[in-house]
């Protein structure tokens, strides 16, 4: 493993996590948590079936976006409380599919003293709660209540592509670090634009998409697994 460079004052590092940190799709964790909890919601269970036959036809770009509603309706019409057991099934499904290599890698720079924030399409609380395990911040899509009850839609931008790219944009900003000094990671060409506002860009088993970008524009290129082994979910 390339050992990351030494911190620089008020830098950060800044990782994606579906595909990146995590070999596998957490709102795919997400859904079946549910399930397994008789908690997902008839309608949901039927939107989700529909998004799945979808997403086998859509072009490989929108995969992402898919896998954010899917992640939006395994919590559709449940409490916070509802809400707070599914999560409590999904983080050790998460947690089990962590990248050790990829995990190494953020270790190091939190040891070298950059602060650790995960970015990713998922449900805010979810990612929140999976980053605090690592003593990183986690910012995620944040789901819209109504009388109390999680909905399927999205308060605010989802967190993916140019809305991943606002999102570390605005906790920069307010934490004041130097996005030229800082570290990001992603996984696909959905995550160009926000790896692209960091001085030491890496692409981490990348699409193709990502994979050519990446040789464009000389960013590092961070394999955890032979090439194709990688989870593109």
């Amino acid at each position: 493993m390339k050992t990351p460079m030494a911190a620089a004052a008020g830098s950060a590092v800044f990782s994606d996590v579906e595909g990146t940190l995590v070999d596998g799709s957490l709102p795919a964790m997400a859904v079946e948590a549910a399930r397994e909890l008789g908690l997902l919601r008839p309608r949901s269970r039927v939107l989700i079936g529909l998004l799945d036959t979808v997403e086998r036809v859509l072009p490989r770009g929108w995969s992402r976006r898919v896998q954010a509603m899917k992640a939006l309706l395994s919590t559709a019409g449940l409490s916070e409380a509802e809400a707070a057991r599914v999560l409590d099934a999904f983080l050790p499904a998460a947690r089990a599919r962590l990248k050790p290599a990829m995990g190494a890698r953020l270790e190091a720079h939190q040891a070298a003293g950059l602060p650790l924030v995960l970015l990713s399409g998922g449900m805010h609380e979810a990612i929140a709660r999976l980053a605090a395990g690592m003593n990183a911040r986690g910012e995620g899509t944040r789901v819209a209540r109504r009388n109390g009850v999680l909905t399927a839609r999205p308060d605010g931008p989802i967190c993916q592509g140019a809305g991943k790219a606002a999102r570390a944009r605005a906790v920069l900003a307010e934490s004041g670090w130097d996005a030229a000094a800082g570290y990001a990671y992603g996984d696909t060409g959905s995550d160009i634009p926000f790896l692209e506002l960091f001085g030491h860009p890496c692409a981490v088993d990348p699409d193709p998409v990502l994979a050519a970008a990446a040789a464009r524009r000389g960013w590092e290129v961070f394999r955890t697994a032979p090439a194709g082994d990688a989870g593109r979910a």
